[in-house]
């Protein structure tokens, strides 16, 4: 018989030894799976992993990483889920969902699903987050361009927004305060090249979400270099003013469980995708 539990905090390098054997081809390796199950942003007592045991051999994972926003919600992101291949079909996979999001009291997302994961995700529970991402593109010869503080403690943000840019800070993110004409913006982003003829500074964490949309192509005229970058954001950010340069849709959806939280509360940052330095699809 196979047992479906949280993995206990001795347990938390047997769980990543098992993620770095099966997960073989990341770039990350044994450092990225330990530094995935730390639970840096909570306690280290905190669930970080549940895992299949048959007779307390593990034969099976999903890695959960939680964050406490200041001032807002906790949401727990789903990690590197698998299970062996000779115990699937045996529903152990969609047990493991349902464990992951029993609690109704947690807020859990799955911010970089498998294309195959995606069924069992949905027949668990979870809904979909977001399949659209706004785009703006750059417009390096704009005649007015905003006031930006590339590093935003030096200017008067809120603490609770100080609070998550220092939580970043060692990450691979940058962080920038724009003065609006109708305030001040705080924007974490994570600037990487998707395609061959462009680079995304994709938005991981907006603190006013409402400036953003408001003044979304001031905003992308004052950070973008040049016209080979955009500044996305995942509509969930936006307000019914927004007018980006276009719409696309994700690649692959973000999946969330439904009506715990306002899904523009749920942003990128305490997750696998920050941790791991990943490009979101």
């Amino acid at each position: 018989m196979v047992d479906l539990v949280w993995a206990t905090p001795q347990e938390r390098g047997d769980v990543a030894a098992y993620m770095d054997r099966v997960f073989h081809k990341v770039r990350w390796g044994r450092a990225g799976w330990d530094a995935l199950l730390a639970n840096r942003w909570a306690d280290a007592a905190a669930p970080y992993a549940i895992v299949a045991k048959d007779k307390g051999r593990i034969v099976g994972a999903i890695g959960q990483i939680v964050g406490p926003r200041p001032g807002g919600p906790t949401i727990h992101n789903l990690t590197s889920w698998y299970l062996d291949k000779e115990y699937r079909g045996q529903g152990l996979g969609r047990g493991m969902m349902a464990k992951a999001i029993e609690d109704t009291d947690n807020t859990v997302t799955n911010l970089s699903s498998a294309r195959a994961a995606i069924p069992v995700a949905l027949s668990s529970g979870m809904d979909v987050l977001d399949d659209t991402r706004m785009v703006w593109a750059a417009r390096p010869d704009a005649p007015h361009k905003l006031t930006v503080f590339s590093d935003p403690s030096q200017a008067p943000i809120s603490p609770d927004t100080r609070k998550i840019v220092t939580e970043h800070a060692d990450l691979n993110l940058t962080s920038l305060t724009i003065e609006t004409p109708d305030g001040l913006c705080t924007l974490v982003l994570s600037i990487k090249q998707k395609t061959d003829d462009r680079i995304t500074h994709e938005v991981m964490f907006a603190d006013r979400k409402d400036l953003l949309s408001r003044h979304g192509s001031a905003i992308a005229a004052s950070i973008l270099p040049d016209d080979s970058t955009i500044l996305s954001i995942d509509t969930r950010f936006s307000t019914p003013d927004a007018q980006p340069d276009f719409v696309e849709d994700i690649p692959v959806a973000r999946f969330c469980t439904p009506g715990r939280v306002d899904p523009a509360l749920v942003d990128h940052l305490y997750s696998e995708i920050v941790i791991l330095d990943m490009k979101l699809y």
